[in-house]
Parts: structure tokens; C-alpha cells; sequence
């Protein structure tokens, strides 16, 4: 949680407690209206606190995440939303740095718009 909102805080344009709980509000407007996720009620998890979990029941939470330098994490080809377009990186150029909030399905599962998803599945903005 902590690295999570620091990565936000350094790395993005998020640097503020303030623009981070519009990112958080803007997932959980998205889960709840783009995937149909019925049991999210955005503003009802103001005074969690940013690094908190929000706990959805049945396993499923809603918590910061960053990819950090130790994963060592590398993109090496970029396909554009036209499809058409491949990019392929220079490997010193492609480290990935990724960080923002996820829904991680837990056992019970989750009821979506699109059906239901399965324990592991995740959700990231």
C-alpha cells in the first residue's frame, strides 16, 4: 500500500492524497458502471484510507499496487490500439513501472456485467 501511493506520489501525475482518491473513485466508478460490478458503492469507501483494503466479502479486495524495479519487469513489444502497429523496445529502454489500485477476485468469485470471473482474476486502473 505504502510503496504503491509513494510510486503514485513520485512517478505519476498523481501527487497529491487528494488526486490519488479521485484515481481510487474513478476504479470503483468503472468497476461498478463498466463491468457491472453491483455490489460497489464508490463513495461509501471514502474514509478507508488510501493505502487501506477495501474488503468487496467473498475474498475480493480492493487494494494499491505497484510493479517495482526488483521484479525486473521488461515490455519489449508495444501493439497499438489500432492493432496494426508493433513497436519492438530496446531492452534497456523497456523496464516496466506500473502502479494504481486492483480488484483481486478472491475464492467466492465475482458477478459481472460479462458473467463471472473466477478466483485470480484482477482488475488494475
Amino acid at each position: 500500500g505504502k510503496a504503491a501511493l509513494q510510486y503514485l506520489r513520485t512517478k505519476t501525475s498523481f501527487e497529491t492524497d487528494e488526486k490519488i482518491a479521485e484515481l481510487r473513485t474513478q476504479f470503483l466508478s468503472r468497476l461498478r458502471d463498466d463491468f457491472g460490478i453491483a455490489t460497489i458503492t464508490p463513495d461509501y469507501y471514502d474514509e478507508i484510507p488510501l493505502d487501506g483494503i477495501i474488503d468487496l466479502g467473498g475474498g475480493n479486495t480492493i487494494r494499491p499496487y505497484v510493479v517495482n524495479d526488483s521484479v525486473n519487469q521488461r515490455v519489449t513489444i508495444k501493439q497499438y490500439r489500432d492493432g496494426k502497429d508493433l513497436v519492438v523496445q530496446p531492452v534497456s529502454a523497456a523496464r516496466l513501472r506500473e502502479g494504481g489500485f486492483r480488484l483481486v477476485v478472491g475464492r467466492a468469485g465475482i458477478d459481472t456485467r460479462d458473467g463471472r470471473y473466477p478466483f485470480g482474476s484482477m482488475f488494475t486502473e
